[in-house]
Parts: C-alpha cells; structure tokens; sequence
C-alpha cells in the first residue's frame, strides 16, 4: 500500500482519495452479448419475478425499482413474468437482443400487459459530456414536455411508450420539470427538480405512475461496449462535508456529489488526471483538495473521498480484490473512519474485515439474505437481499459526529447473467401464458392487388439491426435483392398476406424453419377439415432440395428499437441458410406450424410501402460501421446536437444536400429529416460512385427547436 500526502487548503475539510482497483481486470466488451434491464412501472402491481428461457433472473423487482443489467446472449429469448414467488405466468413475450446492444424494457400497462423495448444509447462521448433521453411510462397520460426550470423544452412532445432520440450536453445541474405538452411550468406534472448529470454517462428520465400521482426515475447507464467496467467511479465519503464538484483535468465530471453519492464507472480514457474537489456550485472558488491518478488500460478504478483527521492522504490499493462470476458476488469494504469494521454475510460464516484506512474484499454466492456491515457489536448497515451473483457491492464507512456510519454504492453489474437469481428455479415453457407483444404497431397495408414479394422503393424503409441466433442452435440467412429493392415480411407464407415490414437488400434475419402441418387449440376444430399435409421434403428424390420460389421461411429479428419481429419470407429472396459458416438445405430445416402469424412486437412504426426505384438520385449506404452498429441522425450537423435516431448499418438514404463544410449530410429516414455524418457513407448515383463536391449545398440550420441547455439553467 502507497500513501501520498496531500496539503490541508484553507483550513477546508481534510479529504482522502482511496483508490481501489475493481477486478483483477474488468471484462473486456464481448461482442457476442447484449444487456438488458428491467423497469417495473406498472401502478397498483406487486413485485414480480422475471424468467429469461425459463431461468429466474430477477425476483421482487418491486414498482419504480429498476433492476441491474443482465448479460445475455445475442438472439431470441423468451420472458415470463410472474408475481413474486408464484410460478403461474402473468404474460410471456420473446426478446431479440442483436450483439452489443444495451437495452431498457419497461412495463407500465395492462394494455398490453407487457414490456416495451428501448434501446439504450451507450456510443462514446467525450470527457465533460453527458448524454440525455427520456419515456414517457404514464398509462393514459398526456403527452408531455421535458422541460428547464424556465420553460424551455428539452425533450419536446415525448407520446406514451414511445422511443425518442438522445441530447448530448455539458455536464453540470439541470432543473428539470415534466409538464403536458406546450403548458407552462406552472402546470408541471413534476415540479423543477435538480438532476446532476456526469460526464461520460448515458441519461435516462422515466416519467411513470398515474396522471394523478405521476413520479419521475433517472436511469444512469455508463457509456461503455457491453461487458466492459473500465475507467473510474467517484465517490463521496465525508459524512460531515458539503456536496461537491469533483474536476478531471480541469473537465467538470462529476458536479454535486454528495455524501452518499456515487457517479457510474465513468469510460473515460486512459491517461492521466489531475483531481480537484471544489465546493459545488463554485467553479473558480478554491479547491477542496487536489491531486493526481492515472488509469490504466483495461482498469476499472473506484475513487472514495473520506475523512481523515491526520491530514489529507491518497491511497492507492492493488488488484488483490474478489472476482465476481454468474452465481457468486464480490463485495468491497472501504474504511475511511477510525474503527474497525466487518461485513457479515446473513447466509453464511465469512466475515470481512478492515481496518482504519484499509481495503478488503470478500465473495459470496447468491443464496444469502442480506450483508450486514458492523463496528465491533454495532450494526452499521444491512443490504437487504436479493444478492445477485455477477454483481460488485461496494460498502463505506466513514467518521461523522456521531460516530462511524456506513453506505452501500450502487453495486456494478460485471457478470450478472441470467442464472445470478437467488435459487435455481425454473418455470416451464409449456405453463406459460400466450405471448404478448410489447406493443403492436398498425403494420402497413397491403396493396389493394397481390404485389409481388420484391418490390423496389424511393426511401429504403429502415434496415432492422441483425438478431443472430445462438451459435450453433439457429441457421442465419440474408435478403438478396437487387440494390434499393425490398422484401416483404409477410405475416403468413403466402404473397397475399399482410405485410408487416419491408426489409432491405442485406439485412440478416434468423430462420426458424418452414411450413409444417396447421396446429389449433384442443378445443378448436378446422372447419372445413384441410387436406392432410405431406411435407414436400419427402418427396424430394435423393440429393434434391425444395424449389426457393415455392418455400417460404418463418424468420425472426430485432427492430430498430429493439423489438422483436418474426414472419415469413419467400426464400427466393434470400441467401442459402446457413449455421457455423455452413449451408442448410431448405428440406432439413424444421417445421413451423403453416398457420404460425408473423408479430411486430415492437413500437417501431414500418414505412408504408413505397413505390418508386432510387433513379436519378444521390444515395448515401451506411458502409463505413461494424456490421450490427447505428449511424446517429442528429438534429442539426453537429455532433453534440440531438439524435433523433440510430440508424443501423447497411441502410441506404436519399441525400438531399450537404452542410457548408462538407462533413454532414441532411437525409430523411423513417419520416425524420435530419444530419449524418460524412465520414460513415459513401455516395451513389445510378450504382456509381459520386463526388460529394457536386452535392448542393445547404444553409446550416440554427438550433431553435430544442436548444442546448446549459448546467445550472
């Protein structure tokens, strides 16, 4: 253990920086899974369990308590909801999480009984940035304006269950208010209230309960590839100090921290930092305490500011901590006060010791009750249960007046995956409920003849992010069509069904399988009685395979929001299926009920289908992204400005003109006019390369709509 002392400023509280590395070293971003966490906004509910693929994975997510991120694998898995410690199922439905999304699934109504799916934004900001959205989560309620304290909309005319874009904005403290759409602040459904956002840190307001008694939740999630805790979390120990604002390097990141508080693992590169503690609020007023630290590459660093009556000292403390797995928890103990402590496990005989200015660390599986954190036979604090496995709880303990006192940080989800439940139940699929969509858009209509399966467009509708399967359990295919020209998801395996979705050239879809023999309830007889079904693939002589044009595929993937879509696709317009890089003959897939209906279980709204080929235009195609990541389409050609959408990579857009500069151009996507950036696209015109130099040019808009908030205002 190093010590470094620190001078005592202006007879000001004396404050130590304990340093303690989280993990040996923290996960690297896996590019195979998604996280997904949970919201409980349903009013006059009890808490509920929630199953993924039959394994309990929350138990007692109470109302307005949202749950830690859960790691799972990219593809389809199915929820079940239960009341707590019943296992008989209020609504199944199925996710489709694509790789590396981070997503927050929240259920506030009957109507359906279900979770909507939003997609949280966790793409990478620059120090002193924070980024900001909202849901509107009230049942029934108006539309509503995110507002400042002075009645300047934020988030302007934000409907019910439905996803909005993101604000990138100085980091700082913001008044915040939530008021029916185009009413004053003196109408407000939440008052003005103080929210202090970090720097590198992903915002999101839930405004939920009733039009009545509404409440408003802020969600914090840390801007970071899934599966990553790498960076620094600062926090506040001095029981009798003041809030502060903590500085990097002269970059306000975490203002009014308060005792008690914590800012998430903040992505910030790695390097080194100067720290500088003010008084909060006083930018140019004299520093608390300074000093300096460095991150390394692949460390994830927790900062506790404690006091110390002898002075002020920075200790820096090496990796020798706990590992954290799916069903066994870390936990931390930092002791900044003058006594010895102890952290007791309820379940179990290990106890956790440190001393005065000491860092320890223990482990315990899932099962237990609770932890308690004690000073010799005084019981400091107790975390009640349930104690997730994958999780790192950090417990402080400092001096105040009235002797030593402890606080729990909010604990990092570092391998918390479906299994880290307290327990092992399950709950069989087959006593499931129906599945029940998170929200079912009106699809398109379908043209008033039967159009064929392949139909060319003017403005692509927007390219679902790829849902792949759990590799080596589902085959994946690809539309193939020419450049500009959609298939239809039809809704059954017929060309006269309804079409629910257009889906782009060169969107990955995961097959399900094909038409099988009609299956309907015991109850249920089909009148009148069909011909019985003979399966095509046994009629085929040996080493043929179905014909494409006269199969069709049952396929599932995810919206742009996250939503899970399934239907079926004529199979001429798709790539051979294929599973671990190998072909699957159209005959060997399985069989799926012919009357299986394709759902959109998503609150992405299709485009309607549109009618003419990109001729004569200037088309941008998203090709400079990793397969499976979004292109931002900001409000005004800045990179800070709102994004009013993600736009996932392959898609391909009309470009209407280019900003002065020459780095952004003005598109429509999904109805929404709106900026992208040049460096992400390339240009055609005709299928040839075109020079962006022949684009026109158009004035810079002024950001009047949704102007950039400034800290404190």
């Amino acid at each position: 253990m190093t010590t470094v002392r620190w001078p005592r400023r202006l007879g000001l509280i004396a404050i130590a920086l304990v340093m303690a590395i989280l993990l040996v070293a923290p996960a690297a971003a896996q590019s195979d899974v998604a996280q997904a966490r949970f919201l409980h906004a349903l009013p006059g509910a009890g808490p509920v369990d929630v199953y993924l693929d039959g394994q309990l994975t929350l138990t007692g997510l109470a109302f307005g308590a949202p749950s830690l991120y859960v790691q799972l694998p990219a593809g389809e898995h199915a929820v079940t909801v239960t009341q707590t410690g019943v296992t008989t199922p209020l609504w199944q439905q199925t996710i489709s999480p694509a790789a590396g999304q981070s997503l927050t699934l929240v259920v506030s109504s009957t109507n359906p009984l279900a979770f909507t799916v939003f997609q949280d934004d966790v793409a990478d900001m620059p120090l002193g940035t924070a980024r900001l959205t909202a849901i509107h989560a009230i049942a029934g309620g108006p539309a509503v304006d995110i507002v400042l304290a002075d009645g300047r909309a934020v988030i302007p005319g934000l409907e019910y269950d439905t996803p909005y874009g993101t604000l990138d904005v100085p980091t700082g403290v913001y008044e915040i208010a939530v008021v029916p759409q185009g009413e004053t602040v003196e109408s407000a459904l939440v008052p003005a209230t103080p929210i202090a956002l970090n720097t590198n840190t992903s915002y999101t307001l839930v405004a939920y309960g009733t039009p009545s008694l509404p409440n408003i939740l802020v969600l914090a999630t840390s801007a970071q590839p899934v599966g990553s805790n790498n960076g620094l979390r600062l926090v506040h120990g001095v029981a009798d100090g003041s809030s502060v604002d903590v500085y990097l390097n002269d970059t306000l990141a975490a203002p009014a921290l308060a005792f008690g508080g914590s800012t998430v693992m903040l992505p910030i590169p790695a390097g080194d930092y100067a720290v500088n503690l003010r008084p909060a609020g006083e930018a140019d007023g004299a520093a608390i305490a300074e000093g300096s630290l460095t991150v390394g590459v692949g460390e994830g660093l927790t900062a506790v500011a404690v006091s110390n009556g002898d002075g002020v000292t920075f200790t820096v403390t090496p990796a020798e901590l706990a590992t954290p797995t799916a069903e066994v928890a870390a936990v931390e103990l930092i002791n900044g006060s003058s006594s010895a402590v102890s952290v007791a496990f309820s379940a179990g005989d290990e106890v956790v010791t440190a001393d005065t200015g000491e860092v320890a660390a223990g482990a315990t599986d899932a099962n237990v009750d609770s932890l308690q954190v004690l000073a010799g036979e005084i019981e400091l604090l107790t975390i009640p249960g349930p104690i997730y496995g994958g999780a790192y709880y950090t417990v402080v303990v400092a001096d105040s007046p009235d002797g030593a006192v402890a606080f729990a940080v909010p604990p990092l989800s570092i391998a918390t995956t479906v299994g880290s439940a307290p327990g092992s139940q399950t709950i069989s699929s087959a006593t499931a409920a129906e599945p029940t969509p998170a929200s079912t858009p009106t699809p398109a209509e379908p043209a008033a003849t039967v159009a064929p399966d392949a139909q060319a467009t003017a403005t692509p509708a927007p390219q679902p992010t790829t849902a792949p399967a759990v590799a080596g359990t589902l085959p994946t295919a690809r539309v193939l069509t020419d450049p500009g020209v959609n298939v239809h998801l039809r809704q059954f395996p017929s060309s006269a069904a309804l079409s629910l979705a257009l889906l782009p050239s060169g969107t990955d879809v995961t097959v399900l399988g094909r038409p099988g023999e009609p299956t309907f309830p015991p109850d249920v007889t089909a009148t009148p009685e069909g011909t019985p079904f003979v399966d095509p693939a046994t009629l085929l002589e040996e080493g043929a395979d179905l014909d494409p044009a006269e199969t069709w595929l049952f396929v599932s993937l995810t919206a742009p929001d996250g939503g899970n879509v399934t239907g079926w696709i004529n199979a001429l317009f798709l790539t051979t299926p294929e599973l671990n890089g190998r072909p699957v003959r159209l005959a060997d897939l399985p069989l799926v009920p012919a009357n299986t209906a394709g759902e959109y279980n998503s609150a992405f709204v299709p485009t309607a289908i549109p009618t003419q080929p990109f001729e004569d235009q200037v088309v941008a195609t998203i090709d400079q992204l990793n397969p499976g990541s979004n292109l931002h389409l900001r409000r005004n050609p800045d990179p800070v400005s709102e994004s009013l959408a993600l736009i996932p990579a392959g898609t391909q857009l009309v470009v209407e003109g280019v900003n002065d500069t020459g780095e952004w151009y003005q598109v429509t996507y999904n109805g929404v006019t709106g900026w992208i950036s040049s460096t992400y696209v390339s240009l055609t015109f005709n299928g040839r390369a075109y020079n962006p130099a022949n684009l026109q040019v158009l004035a810079t808009p002024t950001p009047t709509e949704t102007p950039l908030p400034t800290p404190g205002s």
